[in-house]
């Protein structure tokens, strides 16, 4: 029996529905079909803006930054998504994997501007510039589909497993090679990764400012008060539970409990 293709609007209502309640996406591509890159961004625009109402932006995010990681999900390049005020958690805090579907934990970089910006930026040096505060930080990764098997564009359409973070204290950064430093990820003592920040894309400035030339191309203003994560700093780990931290040496560290 075949089933009717669902309209843009009901597509985006499931999709709001499922985040809402806290259960897991029907992949957009197991009932409208295949579709390309920018029909996902289109969706997730969408998807983004019917979830407004409920809930207000925080910050941005790039995810996929990892060539093998691009090319198992048949992207082309890095994407980026929104942050909800919904995913915020404080540092050493309990959180529980209830809260999730499919939890991953990445250890990040995060940042915070001087100042609005709607335009591009033409340099690293004008990134530099631009930069207020920058922290050692969770991503809490929830990409929410469950045991079905999804697409890039699935993850694209669908905000790329908008989940939370936790935003470590701010370091003196001004005085530190931001590539040069390594955030080694411990749960329970037992050491999961421990990576260079440079090893993001091309470095931490250029993950940025390719960060904030593509937010603001989708029709964004970042604001002082949104959040940047620049990109997963070594692999995503499946949340078990135990007590997590992330040591980044000189620029501190960044720590939670996660509970079963």
């Amino acid at each position: 029996m075949t089933h009717p293709i669902p309209s843009d609007a009901d597509l985006i209502n499931a999709l709001t529905t499922s985040y809402q309640n806290g259960t897991t996406y029907s992949p957009p591509s197991h009932s409208i079909g295949a579709f390309d890159l920018d029909r996902a961004y289109e969706l997730q625009h969408a998807y983004v803006a019917r979830w407004q109402a409920r809930d207000s932006i925080s910050g941005f995010k790039a995810a996929v930054t990892a060539p093998p990681m691009q090319k198992a999900f048949g992207l082309p390049g890095p994407v980026t998504s929104v942050l909800f005020a919904k995913g915020a958690r404080d540092n050493a805090q309990t959180i529980a994997t209830a809260d999730y579907r499919t939890l991953l934990v990445e250890t990040e970089l995060c940042y915070r501007l001087k100042e609005s910006v709607s335009a591009p930026l033409t340099s690293v040096a004008q990134a530099r510039e631009l930069v207020a505060r920058v922290s050692p930080a969770f991503e809490l990764a929830d990409p929410g589909f469950g045991a079905a098997k999804f697409t890039g564009e699935d993850l694209v359409a669908t905000n790329i497993a908008c989940g939370g973070w936790i935003e470590g204290p701010a370091f003196d950064w001004a005085n530190h090679n931001l590539d040069t430093l390594n955030a080694k990820l411990t749960r329970d003592g037992e050491v999961l990764h421990d990576a260079p920040a440079g090893s993001v894309m091309d470095g931490q400035w250029q993950a940025l400012r390719w960060l904030i030339n593509q937010t603001v191309a989708k029709g964004y203003t970042i604001t002082p008060d949104h959040i940047l994560l620049s990109g997963a700093i070594g692999a995503a780990h499946p949340g078990k539970p135990g007590h997590y931290v992330a040591e980044f040496g000189a620029a501190g560290r960044v720590e939670f409990q996660l509970n079963g």
